[in-house]
């Protein structure tokens, strides 16, 4: 393989190896000597070592040199770890050498090959090429194979003509060979020919743009040496709401060639986000309407689809997905407890995603203020305690409870189910804190309530 393409493939190849942290037994006493042996990444055995039990593993003297090929032109293929690296051995043991591979392939080659005029630089559109790395990890399946961790990275971008100007390259008629180059290289990754027609074929192309939905949008009748404007395409009719809360727009193009010499169709493709509730907010009763509404529990994501101009096997376009959390951002249209129970004891909260106008949930809370204040003086203190504990000796007492529903709701301070002391201690701290001149939130005396 050419120097510049090898060096090119190495450097992708040169990934850090991580060691694999391989406990050694303790060591043994006796004269037995283990076989080590080595394989290459077919199975065959490199090399053999004799090994005792407290001898300790040096891999420096293992020649992986003769593991680096060229499997083609543009595949190179090195040593890339041991599957494992025990510091010693207790038993005849077999270690495989793991590969990296990286392969340079040409996915498609440029689409025009036909010109009209000697003025401008040779098109690459249509090009496609990527370089994968493969590499084979320690970790095996079911039936020992090991696992390869497969990269593959779009170079296409980076890839030049070896000469570019038209004018130069038909400088010596109506036919040039076009060199395709890699970054980095002087061997030519793709090879073409191209023809400058010098009388314009008076031929018309239909040029014909395709909705999401597979409708016709539009057509142009497009001359060969006519180039394509793209921008007279309206694409405001593709701007929709699929749902309340998932948007379509318009991306891209399929593809956006400068010149046709066929008739030829091109899609539009979409992006789509999509604002889904994961959960809402779990407090929905409050015992003051001093404060601000809790959304602690919220959770809000914001999904884009994007349309990609890559099609798989079946000529399916692929879709891009990212999914953000946008929990943060969302707001309470009205914040304020006291603004919230205003008009009575129950309300009805918004919650809107940013930049939006239509609230993504809306739920019910209730105000519940009575709690603690068992016999409906306004105040919360000794009285209701010694009411509960009554109410709980009785209970301990004759096993049944005289509490109405409304009374257990009232007392059950922590909402365990029962009325008992714990409750009553409750109250107790809430009027403690009131005599101290403090303003007491049953949220903090009592976490359960949050």
């Amino acid at each position: 393989m050419n120097k510049k393409i090898s060096a090119l493939l190495s450097a992708v190849l040169a990934v850090t190896m991580i060691p694999l942290n391989v406990y050694a037994e303790e060591n043994n006493t006796d004269n037995t000597k283990y076989t080590l042996t080595f394989t290459d990444f077919e199975g065959n055995v490199m090399e053999t070592m004799e090994v005792s039990p407290d001898e300790k593993i040096d891999y420096s003297k293992i020649d992986t040199s003769s593991l680096h090929s060229h499997l083609d032109t543009y595949t190179e293929q090195d040593f890339y770890m041991w599957s494992s690296t025990p510091e010693y051995i207790n038993s005849d043991t077999v270690i495989n050498a793991l590969y990296k591979r990286a392969s340079i392939s040409i996915d498609s080659v440029p689409n025009t090959t036909e010109y009209y005029t000697t003025e401008g630089n040779v098109s690459l559109d249509g090009l496609s090429v990527s370089i994968t790395l493969d590499i084979q990890t320690p970790v095996t399946d079911e039936n020992g194979n090991y696992y390869t961790d497969t990269q593959t990275e779009n170079i296409t971008s980076s890839c030049y003509a070896e000469i570019s100007s038209l004018e130069e390259l038909f400088a010596d008629g109506n036919t040039a060979t076009v060199n395709v180059f890699p970054p980095g290289d002087n061997k030519p990754i793709v090879t073409y020919e191209i023809t400058l027609i010098e009388e314009p074929i008076p031929t018309k192309y239909t040029l014909t743009f395709i909705d999401f939905n597979g409708n016709v949008m539009e057509t142009m009748e497009v001359s060969p040496d006519e180039k394509i404007d793209y921008s007279k395409i309206d694409t405001s009719s593709l701007h929709s709401h699929l749902d309340t809360y998932t948007e379509q727009d318009f991306y891209m193009w399929s593809s956006t060639p400068e010149y046709i010499n066929s008739d030829t169709v091109i899609n539009a493709l979409y992006k789509r986000a999509t604002i889904s509730v994961d959960s809402i907010p779990h407090k929905t009763e409050y015992y003051t309407a001093k404060g601000n509404v809790s959304l602690d529990g919220l959770s809000v994501s914001i999904k884009t689809d994007t349309q990609t101009p890559v099609t798989d096997e079946n000529g399916s376009y692929y879709v891009s997905t990212h999914t953000e959390n946008i929990t943060s951002s969302c707001y309470a249209e009205i914040s304020s407890l006291e603004e919230l129970f205003a008009e009575g004891k129950t309300a009805s909260v918004n919650v809107f995603p940013p930049g939006d106008d239509k609230p993504v949930v809306t739920y019910e809370i209730t105000l519940f203020d009575e709690l603690g204040d068992i016999n409906n003086d306004g105040l919360v203190d000794t009285v209701d305690s010694a009411f509960v504990l009554r109410a709980y000796a009785d209970i301990s007492a004759h096993g049944n409870m005289t509490l109405d529903e409304k009374q257990v709701k009232i007392c059950d301070i922590n909402k365990d189910g029962f009325v008992d002391a714990v409750d009553a201690a409750a109250i107790l701290t809430y009027y403690a804190q009131i005599s101290a001149g403090n303003t007491p939130v049953w949220e903090k005396i009592v976490p359960a309530l949050a």
